[in-house]
Parts: structure tokens; sequence; C-alpha cells
């Protein structure tokens, strides 16, 4: 193979093809011999022009011929896509382009990467047409990174691993954290598999390790070249930060999923992490937190994230109590948010027998003399215990219970569990049964009192007018007669023979 040879040229002419419409395809044309000039029909010329480009795709030597052959194959997949063509070989046309990034040379694997990055603008195609194949591009673009993350330093691997991280930034934010987050045949969520890829970067070392990024071996495939023939031998100073990069995409996946970071930018109201009290998680905040047996993370909403992690107890001799014993396991939540993070450590108390098994119970003393409790029992009793002691059997006063006294120290000594009251405050008695019907029969009866008052006001009113013109012009109607006279005298007798 020399340098002289047009094969560039021909893989572009044969790509050329695949963008002509079916019916074009079946028009005469010669025969590929030499010194014939017979026509012939070829009804599934474009199959064989896709095989060919297939074939240069997977074995053939020059640089620039497999670069254009990634490019022809991309371009009919995209057109498949778009027009929403029946495709059974799409899946295996895209399995080439996902080997490619597999090749020595690093600048074809930058190409293939640009080409599928095209393939992320029909995500949503992909997922409802063919709904494992975006899965299976996320997985390679993740072992990609991961075989390329110890050398992702050098110049020469920064461009490709800044393709790749796009990739997989595009493909995952299309896919949606429903897709991602789905687990099959209980294998670890593609979620998880992206962010140990990222986090593998961001570290700079080498992720080939991580469970589940074995991929098949595909004896066709050739990964070298024979003939470099795509520019200059140097390669320039690249100013790509692949680490920054990859803490990027990974803080942007968190908040587009609606988690929230796990680093020191979020550490508000507490400094306390999941790896803390544990000495196999090592130091720092990593992905082991994800797999660790005694660790399980819930998202309690869209915005809150718990950790629930189970430690051994602490030992604190300073702070046990005679009369209780705690368990030998003890529990630590955190809570995180956007406002910050909150944690608090949980122990259970067990009533301790061994303290008061050698104890003497001694006998009540009776009183000498009988009077009324009631007289001196405001004077007798002790005072309240302070909010900040424990309280015990032998300190508790008996004018409350003893769970009024434990509550009153659990809200001094963490106030944030308050919520604006004390706890060992009284909580708003529940209504009775029915007593929603019966407020409601007294409103309705209200209502039934004041419409007859006003109906009978009226009357009232006017009764009581008439009554009164009456009174009025009886007096006027004796005051106009002469003293004596004996008709005034009749009819003030009999008042219903008066005159008006």
């Amino acid at each position: 193979m020399g340098p002289s040879c047009p094969r560039t040229a021909a893989v572009t002419f044969l790509g050329s093809l695949l963008s002509l419409p079916d019916g074009l395809m079946n028009a005469p044309m010669l025969q590929p011999y030499p010194h014939q000039y017979n026509t012939v029909s070829c009804p599934d010329l474009k199959e064989h022009v896709l095989n060919i480009v297939v074939r240069v795709c997977r074995r053939e030597g020059s640089a620039a011929a497999r670069c254009a052959g990634a490019c022809a194959l991309t371009a009919h997949v995209c057109h498949l896509l778009a027009t929403r063509a029946t495709a059974p070989r799409l899946p295996s046309y895209v399995t080439c382009l996902l080997q490619m990034l597999m090749m020595k040379n690093k600048n074809i694997a930058k190409v293939v990467s640009d080409c599928v990055l095209a393939l992320a603008d029909y995500t949503d195609r992909i997922v409802e047409l063919y709904p494992g194949l975006a899965g299976k591009i996320i997985k390679w673009i993740c072992a990609c990174l991961a075989q390329i993350s110890p050398s992702s330093s050098r110049d020469s691997v920064k461009p490709l691993a800044g393709s790749l991280l796009l990739c997989l930034a595009e493909f995952a934010v299309r896919c949606g954290p429903t897709y991602l987050m789905q687990e099959k045949d209980g294998d670890q969520t593609l979620l998880l598999m992206i962010f140990k890829v990222l986090y593998a970067v961001m570290k700079g070392t080498n992720g080939s390790d991580i469970e589940g990024l074995s991929l098949p071996v595909d004896e066709d495939f050739d990964p070298n070249i024979q003939l470099d023939n795509l520019g200059p031998k140097t390669t320039p100073a690249s100013t790509i930060d692949v680490k920054l990069w990859a803490q990027t995409i990974c803080t942007q996946l968190v908040l587009f999923l609606g988690h929230w970071p796990l680093w020191n930018g979020w550490q508000v109201s507490s400094s306390v992490c999941e790896q803390h009290d544990s000495p196999t998680l090592g130091g720092e905040l990593g992905p082991a937190v994800l797999t660790a047996p005694h660790v399980q993370m819930m998202r309690l909403s869209e915005s809150t994230l718990a950790s629930f992690i189970e430690l051994p107890a602490l030992d604190m001799p300073a702070a046990t109590t005679p009369g209780l014993m705690t368990s030998d396991k003890q529990a630590r939540v955190l809570l995180r948010d956007i406002a910050g993070k909150a944690c608090w450590d949980a122990s259970a108390l067990f009533y301790d027998p061994s303290v008061t098994s050698t104890e003497t119970i001694e006998p009540l003393e009776l009183p000498d003399t009988d009077e009324c409790p009631r007289d001196n029992t405001l004077s007798s009793l002790p005072p309240p215990l302070p909010p900040d002691l424990l309280p015990d059997y032998k300190n508790c006063p008996p004018d409350k219970h003893q769970l009024d006294h434990v509550l009153a120290y659990i809200g001094h000594t963490s106030p944030e569990v308050v919520c604006g009251r004390r706890l060992d405050e009284a909580g708003p008695s529940p209504l009775p049964p029915g007593a929603e019907d019966e407020l409601v029969a007294t409103l309705v009866a209200h209502r039934n009192s004041e419409r007859h008052y006003l109906a009978t006001r009226d009357r009232r009113g006017g009764a009581e007018w008439r009554g009164s013109e009456r009174s009025a012009l009886r007096r006027v109607s004796r005051a106009g007669r002469p003293a004596g006279h004996a008709g005034a005298r009749a009819q003030d007798a009999c008042p219903s023979t008066a005159t008006y």
C-alpha cells in the first residue's frame, strides 16, 4: 500500500452512493470487469456498498480511508434515524463505530468519537426504536474512558478524552434519569458506572477494573493501521484540562438528576461524611461508599439525599449513665440538600439489670401522722430538673413523667429537632368524633336564628307603631272636650265607642 493509492477517494465515492435514493440505486450499471461494457441490474446495490464501507471501517489499513468510511457510515445511520426507516442492521453499524473508538491511532479514534457525538441528536429515537442500543453506546464510551484514563494528561490523548467526555455527557443527559437508573439482571446501573468512570478520570487512575466494563472481542476488527496519512506527526500542545472537564460533567449530571454533590463545597452545616469512623472507606469521600455494606443511600425527595451508616459503638466512658447501657452498634444519619448538610448519631438505650442487682431494696417509710396530702404537696415537691441533666430513676421528681424529662433533655442537647416548641409540651388534642358535624349544625342554627329575628323584628315594629298612634289620638280627643261633659265621661268609660 503506497501513499499514491487513491483508497480514500474510493471510500469517499462509495460513501456518497449511500445518500442516493433507493429507486436510483436500481438503475442499470456496468459490470465490474475490465474491457467489458455489459450492463446489469443490481437490486441490492446499497447493501453491497454498505458491506464494503463496514469492511473498510473494520480492516482498512489507511488512516484517512478509515476516517472517510466512519463518516460515511455515520451519515447513513443518521439518515435512517431521521427518517425512522426500518433497519435491522443499524445496531451492527453502530457497534462497528464503537469498535473504532478502540483504535491504537488516537487521531482516528477522535474522528470516530465526533461521529458518535453526532448520533446523540437522535438519542430519543434510538431509545424508542432500539431500546438497548443507547445503554450499549454509554458502556462503550465508559470503557474507552477507563482505558485511556491513566494517560489522559498527555497532549496526544487529551483531544480524544475531551471528545469522549462530551459524548458521555450528551447521551447521559438525553437518556434521562429513568433510563440511567434501570437495573437489568442484577447488574449495576448505567448511572453508577458513569460516576465511577468520571471519578477515575478525575483521579487519573486506571478504571479497567470497574464492574460491567468488559467488552466482547471481535477478531474481524483490526485496531492497527499500516499507513498514517492524516496529517503532521507532531502533536500540538493541548489546552484541554481533562480532569476539570470530568469534574464539571459529573457536577452537571448530579444537578440534572436532582441529587447534590457530596464534596466540600456543600458542607455548610456539618463536616461529617460517610467515610468518617470507617477505616475501610479511606480518608476521603469516594465511590467506595456506594458499594459499602454498612452504608445505605436513599433519595428522599427531588432535593434531599439521605445516608444511613452503621458504625460500631464509640467508647465514651464519660457519657455512660448508671442503669442504662447501649448496643454495640450505632446509626448515623446524614441529610443533604441545597441548603447544606445535617448529621445525627443515634444509639439504642437498654436497661442494665447488673447495676441494680447489688443494691438492697429498702422499704418505704410510713408517715407517723395522718394528714391531708394537699396541704403540703407544692412545698414538699423537689425542684424540677434542669434541661441539661439526663434524668434517672434516682433524680427524677414525682411531679412529672420521666419521659417528659427525657424529651426536655433531648430538646436541650439537640435543638435542631425542636421545630419551634418544646418536646415535653403537650400537643394539640385531636377533635372528638362528630365534632365537625356538631360545629356545622351550630352554625346553621345560628344562621336560622338570625334570619328569624330579622323577619319578626319588622312585624313587631309595625304593630308597636300602630299602638302608639292610637294612644296619641285618644289623648288628643280627651283634651278637646269641656270638663264635666257627660259624653266625655261616657266615652272614657267605654273606650271602644270613641270616635277617631
